[in-house]
């Protein structure tokens, strides 16, 4: 992280403003303290004589990067060691992923269960280095859901047990959970709508929860002035989700095009995450025992849906040709993708068909807008220097930004 105490000139390298799909062949950015000052065509923007010079020319110089479906906090994926582990230990753990997080280029997050206020506070008062977070603080299931940690042996166990359970049934149920996890600071509030890849006692398009539920979380995080994202995988799971009128769709990989029709209608947000199925399967291959690590069936569950993923992604293309709201989020966790996150833009142009820059805004201005943060996402007068300078051009080729000798300054 860099904290910038005096006037700072970025210059000389291609600037993506986060603002438009062109970007500046030759920007200058001006920081002063922890804002920008003025950002546009080296031409354009006067510099101070006392000014300090960063040279960028041959680089590219961009808005910090935005990731909206992370999850930061440490669990051991060998379940024997999980048991073995203290909260205590895991929560230092966790400490290293949210650093690893920061230096691959995210400077700010949505985070997905595991968090609480303690770590988004120790962040800001910056006695650890990470992306500044939203949090939901826990991912709300129903009984035997993809968030119920219940295995056969007749037992709970918790993923991060610094956490309460996040099991409710019923309306009566969801609305005192909703309200737990709002008074104890959460930004957002997540429900699980369908099974997951993870859990044991689930299946991916298992739909979980009555409309009637999942009405009762968006009511009471609307009567605090906050959205409501949903873990939704299935398509009778996304389609309760939207009946709803939840805030955004997390993962949504089963869509169809009345799913699309009724995004378009009510200003829904997806987040994709579709590059950790791929990736599982392929890192799999390479290291047999990772299952073995875990209780569910996550290679057949894996193996299931990228088979299925491919029938999929003509529709994918059609939702984002239609105008569908995109923010980037990569699902890091103890699965994967912990400091390689911006594979994620990799598979959003290959598979969502987006262009290098289209994959770009997403995970930088339409991302803020996702978070409802103004003040982020873009390079402009007024708003914090969250900013990434990347050696080459990640609108010739994206992948470069999965390469960390690539990243050569990450400002926060």
């Amino acid at each position: 992280m860099v904290v910038v105490s005096v006037t700072t000139a970025i210059t000389g390298g291609q600037m993506v403003t986060g603002l438009s799909e062109e970007p500046i062949a030759n920007g200058t950015v001006l920081i002063e303290g922890n804002c920008i000052r003025a950002a546009g065509p080296a031409d354009k923007v006067a510099l101070p004589r006392d000014a300090v010079i960063i040279d960028a020319a041959g680089h590219t110089v961009l808005p910090g990067l935005i990731d909206c479906h992370v999850h930061s906090t440490y669990r051991a994926r060998d379940v024997r060691q999980h048991l073995l582990n203290t909260p205590s230990y895991n929560i230092l753990r966790s400490t290293q992923i949210l650093k690893e997080t920061l230096a691959c280029g995210i400077t700010s997050a949505r985070e997905m269960s595991g968090a609480d206020a303690g770590f988004r506070e120790a962040i800001n008062d910056e006695l650890i280095h990470g992306p500044r977070l939203q949090i939901s603080i826990l991912m709300i299931s129903q009984t035997g859901g993809h968030g119920d940690y219940w295995v056969p042996a007749g037992m709970h166990v918790p993923k991060r047990a610094w956490l309460p359970s996040p099991v409710a049934d019923g309306p009566d149920e969801m609305r005192k959970l909703v309200r737990h996890v709002l008074r104890a600071g959460a930004d957002f509030v997540k429900v699980c709508t369908s099974g997951g890849i993870t859990s044991v006692t689930d299946s991916p398009d298992e739909p979980q929860y009555t409309v009637e539920e999942i009405r009762v979380a968006v009511s009471e995080a609307a009567n605090k002035g906050k959205p409501v994202a949903v873990h939704a995988e299935g398509m009778t799971g996304i389609k309760r989700a939207l009946d709803a009128g939840v805030y955004s769709i997390e993962h949504g990989w089963f869509i169809d095009e009345e799913c699309v029709d009724t995004m378009l209608r009510q200003d829904t947000w997806w987040v994709p995450t579709i590059a950790l199925v791929p990736m599982s399967v392929t890192h799999r291959k390479k290291n047999p025992e990772w299952s073995a690590q875990q209780l569910a069936d996550e290679e057949h569950k894996d193996n299931e849906l990228l088979a299925r993923f491919k029938e999929q992604i003509p529709l994918w293309q059609e939702a984002v040709r239609r105008g569908v709201r995109i923010a980037m989020g990569s699902d890091q966790s103890h699965r994967l993708l912990t400091g390689n996150n911006l594979v994620e833009l990799e598979y959003m142009v290959d598979w969502l068909g987006m262009s290098p820059m289209r994959a770009l805004l997403c995970a930088t201005s339409e991302a803020a807008q996702c978070m409802k943060r103004p003040d982020l996402g873009a390079l402009e007068a007024g708003r914090l220097a969250d900013i990434v300078v990347v050696e080459g051009d990640p609108l010739t080729d994206i992948r470069l930004l999965q390469r960390r000798e690539n990243m050569k300054l990450v400002m926060k």
